[in-house]
């Protein structure tokens, strides 16, 4: 928490106790700011268990709340009580940081709304010098509650240690609040996340820097004591560079400009993006008639646009995910999962077209596989495979086959992960092609040429696996090999 944020109010909400205990024992409700913690419960339990731990952090004050006459209390004796505890509150100069614990009581919406009313009341002598943190245990709150507290405040607390923008914080449309309460996690798991990646990026980017600057000053120094030392036939001091050294230099010379060129390939895509949503957005109003009548004719030439403008909009995203793992210092998330439930979300995904085109998809894999890899990028993989599949294989009498199975190779564990389609197949002279950005074979049929690049950026860049290509010829079909390894 910054000093320079001012009367910041603060929504914390929190699924276990145990979690609320961290929070207030934490780097950020332990700062040298003054703090004050006011416990409401219908005990002094709790109250004994954190003034002994933290009697030297905070000034600690508690209050007890009877379990169901709450909204009595608040009338009666609240307005009182609370006068007297901030009679006695430390006044010192700057930032104050006042947590309000109300996760150990169920209260109700007009209990919160008295007590922010009365807590702000007795902070107005603070003027804009304190943030407020509303301490809350998930449990304690129907989701309709949580939902209108989490409005009020622009901050949100939903981890530990952070203090996160509140995505979803728009008085003027309170429609867009998600309906679901635990929803709040995933934007913000995401923020840690993409902070998380960015900050490796950051630190790869520097030890690279480093070395690439280490072996420019070993580069420039070695290239001046050979030329210092160097001498033709006649014994003359030698003024060209030798070959060798030259070549690296030329070599660095236009590794820098493949890198500018990618820097400037991934900018120019990044902002088509936005015009590119924009004709199609305004195409598709155009066509459904929103803003004036239109022909069948001019509706036929809208349809175009919007298809092509949808086409161009894959290819646009299939050239920033092929930058995106082109780079040598992206980094990748490994978990452990189930292979065989992505296999089953992957056919999932091309089920609806296969049922469309009369086709069918058949696997044979054991129960559950465990695998330790990136989920979300081997689904990508999975996906752009069975799609290609669905894509080039007859309609009506297409068959698709999926293998999965554990194997050792050279005492390590492998995954062979085996797709088998009845399509258009591949030329021998082909095969060698398959992988390369932008390579398309069937002209008729719309595709980026990317897919199957992705596919193998994924497998054996990213992955340390191994991905082939095989088909006995034109109209034969194709068989695509994955072999990942287990851990």
């Amino acid at each position: 928490m910054k000093d320079t944020r001012k009367n910041v109010r603060v929504f914390c909400l929190y699924e276990k106790m145990s979690e609320v205990d961290f929070f207030l024992t934490s780097t950020l409700s332990q700062t040298e700011i003054q703090r004050f913690l006011l416990i409401l419960s219908d005990t002094e339990k709790r109250f004994t268990e954190l003034s002994a731990f933290m009697k030297n952090g905070f000034e600690i004050k508690n209050l007890l709340v009877p379990k169901k006459i709450t909204i009595k209390w608040k009338n009666t004796d609240f307005p009182v009580l609370f006068k007297k505890i901030f009679n006695n509150f430390p006044m010192k100069k700057g930032k104050q940081n006042i947590f309000v614990d109300i996760s150990t009581i169920k209260i109700t919406k007009s209990f919160i709304e008295f007590l922010e009313q009365n807590i702000e009341k007795n902070l107005a002598k603070l003027q804009d010098r304190y943030s407020l943190f509303f301490i809350f245990l998930e449990g304690n709150l129907t989701s309709k509650l949580a939902n209108e507290l989490a409005m009020r405040y622009p901050f949100l607390c939903l981890e530990n240690t952070h203090i996160h923008p509140n995505f979803y914080y728009n008085p003027n449309n309170p429609s867009s609040f998600p309906s679901n309460v635990r929803d709040l996690y995933q934007p913000i798991q995401i923020l840690i996340e993409e902070l998380e990646r960015n900050s490796l990026e950051q630190d790869h980017l520097h030890k690279e820097l480093f070395i690439a600057t280490t072996q420019n000053n070993v580069l420039e120094s070695s290239l001046a004591t050979m030329l210092s030392l160097e001498k033709d036939e006649s014994g003359t001091p030698y003024q060209e560079t030798p070959a060798d050294i030259l070549s690296l230099l030329q070599y660095r010379e236009l590794q820098r400009r493949y890198d500018q060129k990618s820097q400037m390939l991934s900018t120019v895509i990044h902002d088509i993006k936005s015009p590119l949503a924009a004709i199609q957005g305004f195409a598709e109003i155009l066509r459904d008639g929103l803003v004036g009548d239109v022909s069948s004719e001019m509706q036929k030439h809208l349809q175009i646009i919007v298809s092509n403008s949808k086409r161009l909009a894959r290819m646009v995203e299939s050239l920033l995910e092929y930058e995106r793992y082109d780079r040598s210092d992206y980094v990748t998330h490994r978990e452990t999962f189930d292979l065989i439930e992505l296999v089953q979300d992957a056919k999932m995904t091309v089920l609806p077209q296969m049922i469309q085109k009369g086709q069918k998809v058949e696997t044979f894999t054991p129960e559950n596989l465990e695998l330790v890899g990136n989920r979300e990028l081997l689904l990508r993989v999975l996906q752009n495979i069975l799609d290609n599949a669905v894509k080039y294989s007859p309609q009506d009498t297409g068959l698709v086959e999926l293998f999965v199975e554990e194997r050792s190779r050279k005492g390590e564990k492998i995954i062979q992960i085996v797709i088998k389609d009845n399509g258009f197949g591949f030329e021998k002279k082909h095969l060698k092609e398959a992988f390369d950005p932008f390579t398309r074979f069937e002209p008729g049929l719309t595709s980026t040429g990317l897919g199957l690049s992705i596919s193998k950026k994924i497998v054996e860049d990213l992955h340390s696996g191994t991905i082939s290509i095989s088909s006995p010829g034109r109209q034969k079909g194709t068989t695509v090999t994955i072999i990942l390894p287990k851990s």
